[in-house]
C-alpha cells in the first residue's frame, strides 16, 4: 500500500473511532454523561418522577451541548421549548399569569419533582408562593377548597371565565352547596350562586366567611332599602338600572356626565355593580375583587402591557389605578385625573 493510501486508511481508522464514542455518549448523556457535572439534578429526579427527556436520557432535547443564545444553554425561549412536546389547547379568554409569560419555570421543574405534574412544590404550597397567604387566607376560617388546596375551584392555566374558574361562578358554589334550606335561611325564594361572593368570601373571612366592611343599609338590616319586601321575604331589587345606587349617592350622578364614564354602561344593566358588593367586601369602598384585578377583569389589554413580558420598564404603583385614573369618570383621555399633570402624590 501506498503512503498516501496509509495515510487515507489511518484517518478513516480515528473518524470511525471518533465517530462511535459520539453516538456512544449521544445514548448515554444522561448517565456518565450530563449529570455527572449536575449532581444536584441527577439527585432531585432519584428522589422524584423524572420528565421524560431526563428519564430517556436525552438533554440535548431541551439544551444546546456547547452554546445558545438562551439562559440554561436551552434551545430556545423555556415557552417555546416545552411547547415543541407539550401542545398548547385552544386560547382561553383568561390566562394564568405565568402562562401568559411564558414562565413554565415558575410551577413546573423541568428535570424531576416528587409532586404530581412536575410541580416545584405542593400544590397548596406553590399557590401560595405568589398568592401571599396574608392576602388569600386572611381571616378566622378558611372555606374547605382552600384549606385542602386549589384546583377544586380554579384551572391552573386558563380558563373561559374570571379568576381561572372552572365553571360559571354561578354554577360554582352551587356544585357544593345544593342545600334546599339555603334560600330559606337567607329569606329569599331561591339563590342565584353568581351572588354567593357578594357577601361570602371564597377563600377566609369570620365563621360564615362574610366579609368584614358592610353596605349600610345591609349592615342595618335595611334590606327594603334597596329591595321590594314580600311580607319577611327579601324580593327583587327596586331598581335594576344605576338608579338604585344614584338614590343614595348623589355626589356621583355628576360623573355619569362626563365624556369618560364607568357609570354610564357596563356588563350589567346596573354597572355598580360591575366593581361593587351591594352587601360586603373584604376590602374598602366595597369592592368585589383587589383593585388591580377589579381593573384588569375588562382592561384586558392593560393587564397584557403590565404583567406579561411587554416592555422592560414598568411605572411604579400599578395595583393602584386610582392614584392617576378617575374611578367614576373624567373629562380627560383614559379617564386621568387632571390629564395627567395633575400632582397626585397625596392622593389617599
Amino acid at each position: 500500500m501506498s503512503r498516501e493510501g496509509e495515510m487515507r486508511l489511518g484517518k478513516l481508522i480515528v473518524l470511525l473511532l471518533i465517530s462511535s464514542v459520539c453516538l456512544f455518549s449521544l445514548g448515554k448523556e444522561g448517565e456518565g454523561g450530563c449529570l455527572d457535572c449536575h449532581p444536584r439534578i441527577k439527585e432531585r429526579i432519584e428522589k422524584g418522577r423524572a420528565h421524560s427527556p431526563v428519564k430517556e436520557e436525552r438533554c440535548t432535547r431541551c439544551h444546546s451541548p456547547h452554546t445558545s443564545d438562551y439562559p440554561h444553554l436551552l434551545k430556545g425561549r423555556l415557552s417555546e421549548v416545552c411547547a415543541r412536546c407539550h401542545k398548547e389547547g385552544p386560547k382561553m379568554a383568561f390566562s394564568h399569569l405565568p402562562v401568559q409569560r411564558g414562565e413554565c419555570g415558575k410551577c413546573h421543574d423541568p428535570h424531576g419533582s416528587p409532586h404530581p405534574h412536575l410541580l416545584r412544590l405542593a400544590e397548596k404550597d406553590l399557590c401560595l408562593d405568589c398568592h401571599k397567604k396574608e392576602k388569600a387566607l386572611s381571616g378566622k376560617a378558611l372555606h374547605a377548597p382552600a384549606r385542602e388546596g386549589c384546583l377544586d375551584c380554579h384551572r391552573a392555566h386558563g380558563s373561559a371565565y374570571g379568576a381561572l374558574l372552572l365553571v360559571d361562578p354561578g354554577r360554582l358554589c352551587l356544585r357544593c352547596h345544593e342545600d334546599e334550606k339555603l334560600p330559606s335561611l337567607h329569606g329569599v325564594a331561591r339563590l342565584d350562586g353568581s351572588h354567593c361572593i357578594t357577601c361570602h368570601d371564597p377563600h377566609a373571612g369570620d365563621e360564615r366567611l362574610l366579609g368584614p366592611v358592610a353596605h349600610p343599609p345591609f349592615a342595618d338590616g335595611n334590606c327594603g332599602g334597596c329591595h321590594r319586601m314580600e311580607g319577611e321575604r327579601v324580593g327583587p331589587v327596586e331598581r335594576a338600572d344605576r338608579e338604585l345606587c344614584l338614590s343614595c349617592h348623589e355626589e356621583l350622578r355628576e360623573a355619569g356626565c362626563r365624556l369618560y364614564s364607568h357609570i354610564q354602561s357596563g356588563l350589567q344593566s346596573n354597572p355598580c355593580l360591575d366593581c361593587h358588593s351591594p352587601h360586603l367586601s373584604k376590602g374598602k369602598d366595597l369592592l368585589r375583587r383587589e383593585e388591580k384585578r377589579l381593573c384588569f377583569s375588562c382592561h384586558r389589554d392593560t393587564e397584557q402591557r403590565v404583567l406579561g413580558e411587554e416592555g422592560l420598564y414598568h411605572h411604579p404603583d400599578l395595583d393602584r389605578c386610582s392614584r392617576c385614573h378617575e374611578v367614576h369618570g373624567s373629562n380627560e383621555l383614559t379617564m386621568l385625573k387632571g390629564g395627567g399633570d395633575q400632582d397626585v402624590r397625596s392622593v389617599p
